[in-house]
């Protein structure tokens, strides 16, 4: 089963996907390719203008022919490093966060141990 994603997308936007189901269970895996035009919550991220590619699944569970759950699973991680929020794996940035959140830990923790 291939079909786009029934939302409305801009000038080069693709969604592509593909699937299998079953009478209760459907599996669709996609792959979106988008440029991010608007605000990003949590607020204070403005619109970039950049080019992001993604993949995700989504996993629906039907009862009496109605979707009684939806799982949606993406790398949000690598969603958030292409639009510039997250650094890349790494990257001297990273490893500065890293470095920042391992202090905070062995900071807690010392209080802790007080």
């Amino acid at each position: 089963m291939t079909g786009s994603r029934p939302r409305p997308c801009g000038p080069g936007d693709e969604w592509i996907s593909a699937g299998c189901s079953t009478s209760s269970n459907r599996l669709r895996r996609w792959t979106a390719r988008a440029t991010r035009r608007g605000r990003l919550d949590p607020p204070g991220l403005p619109a970039t203008g950049k080019r992001v590619a993604f993949a995700g699944a989504d996993f629906h569970e039907y009862h009496d022919g109605k979707v009684a759950r939806l799982w949606t699973v993406f790398d949000a991680r690598d969603l958030l490093v292409q639009l510039g929020v997250l650094p890349k794996s790494g990257s001297t940035a990273e490893k500065a966060v890293i470095g920042l959140h391992r202090l905070r830990f062995r900071l807690l923790r010392s209080r802790i141990d007080r």
